[in-house]
């Protein structure tokens, strides 16, 4: 199961559980159709992008292409989902703290379900070959992944384990510019969506 702590947040089966009842309560909105960036992300607040989109706070956003009987993107969106407890535990913190836990989170679900992490690719191949970046950063929380669900005794990210992962996300190109920046999670259910604009 997916339990542990990361610095100050717990990620745990509670807090998806608590996620999974702010969708249906409509607290957290869903949007389905092209996500602002890959096959799913969370926004936590109203922003714009560079690109001139409006993200709508307290909102998952997943592709209408999402498979969702592929292992990699079961993963994907319990990655984001992580971000949604995130957001629920209100916790300041950087974006680099934020994918931390979302990236042990992401390899834990792999264990969970039974999968080595080693065995990925062979159980659920890629559509396109993954960036050396994407397998180091998946290596880095690999580590701190494998040893807490090992030992759920033991379920706090260790200093050494959590700069491990977060000097991989520095040397990714989607996140190097990112990591130190702050990350305001005010918590869901403050920005109710319109209920016109649900995506069931």
């Amino acid at each position: 199961r997916i339990n542990f702590r990361c610095r100050s947040t717990t990620i745990d089966g509670a807090g998806y559980g608590i996620v999974a009842c702010a969708i249906e309560a409509g607290h957290i909105h869903v949007e389905v159709g092209r996500p602002p960036t890959g096959d799913a992300c969370y926004s936590a607040l109203a922003s714009t992008m560079d690109s001139g989109r409006e993200l709508t706070p307290d909102t998952l956003y997943v592709a209408d292409t999402l498979d969702l009987e592929r292992l990699r993107k079961r993963a994907l969106v319990v990655h984001e989902a992580t971000h949604a407890i995130q957001d629920y535990r209100q916790r300041s913190m950087t974006h680099g703290e934020a994918e931390v836990g979302a990236y042990v989170a992401f390899v834990l679900y792999y264990l969970v379900c039974g999968i080595d992490w080693a065995d990925r690719d062979v159980v659920d191949p890629p559509t396109t070959p993954s960036s050396l970046e994407s397998i180091r950063l998946g290596d880095a929380a690999h580590a701190a992944a494998l040893r807490i669900h090992r030992d759920p005794s033991r379920n706090e990210v260790t200093a050494a384990e959590y700069e491990l992962i977060y000097n991989a996300l520095k040397n990714h190109s989607v996140y190097d510019g990112v990591v130190a920046q702050t990350c305001r999670f005010d918590g869901f259910g403050t920005h109710v969506p319109d209920a016109s604009r649900r995506s069931t």
